[in-house]
């Protein structure tokens, strides 16, 4: 089955939408610039108000490795995202078990996978200055190029009802959903958010991958 990230909650009611529909992954944005921001000590609130199966993942970009230890403690995160520039080097050092984003302008984007010693990487799409939550999609069919590297991938950047279908059938590792299951920035509509979720599923049991 295919891994459901629900990134930039915000909020207690949201988060526990996305624990009950049985969500793989909830994200928390800690990019002070983003307009899905949100609290460490906030986060963890949120986060122990319903217990659940899934994994709680930090988003970080080009923060310190202090800062990010600080966090990841204070939140009680399962993993660290990390959407800059971070090095090799960078990622060693930390020490946490991490997913490492690549935004995606063109196909020699994806050789980046090949300097990191992890399994998981996340795709999102590329915007100049911007890093994350763009609402917009890059070209799928890089997909078979990224999966046939034997990387467990994750597919972010609007992702959507509308496009769900095509990037399934590149067999990703995970979909990260945000931006199109919102009525505004940090607030999910849960009719939205079932509806997706509902989708991929129902994609699944019908290609006899359920």
């Amino acid at each position: 089955m295919v891994k459901i990230k629900i990134c930039g909650l915000c909020n207690r009611e949201d988060y526990i939408s996305a624990v009950r529909l049985g969500v793989d992954f909830t994200g928390f944005i800690f990019v002070p610039s983003s307009k899905r921001y949100i609290e460490p000590q906030v986060a963890l609130e949120i986060s122990e108000s319903i217990s659940g199966k899934n994994k709680k993942v930090g988003v970080f970009v080009n923060e310190s490795i202090n800062k990010i230890r600080e966090i990841y403690n204070i939140a009680k995160l399962d993993i660290v995202q990390l959407h800059g520039e971070e090095t090799v080097e960078f990622c060693e050092k930390l020490s946490l078990p991490y997913l490492k984003v690549i935004r995606v302008k063109d196909l020699e984007s994806l050789n980046l996978m090949d300097n990191y010693q992890i399994d998981t990487f996340l795709l999102d799409t590329f915007k100049k200055d911007i890093y994350g939550g763009t609402g917009k999609a890059f070209d799928h069919d890089l997909l078979k190029y990224a999966v046939k590297k034997g990387k467990k991938i994750i597919v972010a950047g609007g992702v959507s009802e509308k496009n769900i279908e095509n990037i399934l059938k590149y067999s990703p590792f995970g979909v990260d959903i945000n931006s199109s299951i919102e009525t505004s920035p940090g607030i999910k509509d849960e009719y939205k958010m079932k509806n997706i979720i509902s989708k991929i599923r129902d994609m699944e049991i019908k290609n006899g991958n359920g």
